[in-house]
C-alpha cells in the first residue's frame, strides 16, 4: 500500500472515535455548568432568596440527575 494510503486510512479511522471523545468532553462540561448552576439556585431557594418554580424537592431530584449524568459521562471519558 502506498505511503499516501497508509496515511489516510490510519487518521480517517481515529478521527471518529476523536470526535467521539470530544462530543463527551463537551456533554460533560455542559452538565458541569447545569449542575453548578441548579446548585446555585437550589442555594437561593434554601435561603429564601429566591421562589421555586414547583418544589424544593423536585429542584434537589434534578440535581441528583445530573450528578448520576456526569457520574456517568466520565466513565464513558475514562473507558473510551
Amino acid at each position: 500500500m502506498p505511503k499516501s494510503q497508509r496515511f489516510l486510512s490510519k487518521h480517517t479511522s481515529q478521527a471518529p472515535k476523536d470526535k467521539e471523545f470530544r462530543r463527551a468532553q463537551e456533554r460533560l462540561v455542559r452538565l458541569k455548568l447545569q449542575y453548578e448552576l441548579l446548585d446555585q439556585r437550589i442555594a437561593r431557594v434554601e435561603e429564601g432568596i429566591e421562589r421555586p418554580e414547583g418544589s424544593i424537592a423536585s429542584l434537589l431530584m434534578r440535581r441528583e440527575g445530573l450528578k448520576h449524568d456526569m457520574e456517568c459521562q466520565y466513565r464513558r471519558l475514562l473507558a473510551g
